[in-house]
């Protein structure tokens, strides 16, 4: 927008300041090293023109040139180098997250499927329970019966004592369990 457009300006204003007052200091700097060279040249009786002082700045000049473009390509490669180590390293932690997230969710789904199973089995203890007492209660009913009429009654006795220890067995298995989910 308009002032995004604002910024730009702002920011194209500041790079021409700023490429102009290096301009200014590169000159600066060329003419104070010229003169430098120029006066310790003569205090050592040595005689050079301009141009060959010029020349010999311009190749110093040129090899510290290359020895920064050197330094900045390895800074570059060192940099490229870290992003890349950086970019694995995010990309095996993004994907042990992903496994952690469908390891949760799993224990998520099978802790849903205990809790069920529980649920189930809360139900069948009570069922069993139930019907355990009716089964008790016809019993002493079945008892007091045959006593009053002198029957024998062993062959429903051994059903219903069969009968008591699988709901015993099951009641047992189904604490065991609710014991477990307890922990």
């Amino acid at each position: 927008g308009v002032f995004g457009k604002g910024i730009k300006k702002i920011g194209q204003a500041a790079q021409t300041t700023y490429v102009a007052a290096d301009d200014f200091f590169k000159i600066f700097n060329f003419e104070v090293e010229l003169a430098r060279r120029s006066n310790i040249y003569s205090k050592n009786g040595i005689r050079k023109t301009v141009e060959e002082l010029e020349k010999e700045i311009r190749h110093l000049k040129k090899e510290l040139e290359d020895n920064r473009l050197a330094e900045s390509e390895k800074i570059k490669l060192e940099i490229n180098e870290a992003k890349e180590e950086l970019k694995r390293e995010l990309s095996q932690l993004s994907d042990e997250a992903r496994l952690k997230g469908e390891e949760m969710s799993n224990l998520r789904y099978q802790m849903g499927l205990l809790r069920s199973n529980i649920q189930s089995h809360v139900q069948i203890q009570s069922i069993l329970r139930e019907e355990n007492r009716k089964i008790q209660n016809e019993l002493l009913a079945s008892k007091a019966e045959s006593c009053s009429k002198g029957t024998k009654l062993s062959e429903l006795e051994k059903k219903i004592l069969n009968f008591q220890d699988k709901i015993s067995h099951l009641a047992s298995f189904n604490e065991q369990l609710l014991g477990r989910k307890n922990k």
